[in-house]
């Protein structure tokens, strides 16, 4: 999940290397420094938006299509290609912001 960084602070997201975050970073954290850092008001939750969820499950898909392509056999390529380039059509239709 993303949290909006409110103050600086110094966290151990894998309990071993300090990592210091600064006030308007937008990070990734661990679930028990994300914990902490939400109850020191340290950072806020960033809520993702439906187009940011869509645009990330449709990279997960384009991924997966194109590892399958390079593997499928030639006669499997076709049908592969042509659902590649739909995901790819729904990806730039998509809104921008």
């Amino acid at each position: 999940m993303k949290f909006k960084v409110l103050r600086d602070f110094k966290g151990a997201p894998n309990g071993c290397v300090v990592v210091d975050y600064k006030k308007g970073d937008e990070v990734d954290l661990t679930d028990s420094l994300a914990e902490v850092a939400l109850a020191e008001k340290w950072v806020a939750r960033i809520k993702e938006s439906k187009s940011t969820k869509a645009v990330a499950a449709l990279q997960e898909e384009l991924a997966l299509l194109e590892a399958e392509y390079k593997t499928a056999p030639e006669a499997e390529k076709p049908g592969i290609k042509a659902a590649l380039e739909a995901k790819q059509a729904e990806m730039l239709a998509l809104p921008t912001s």
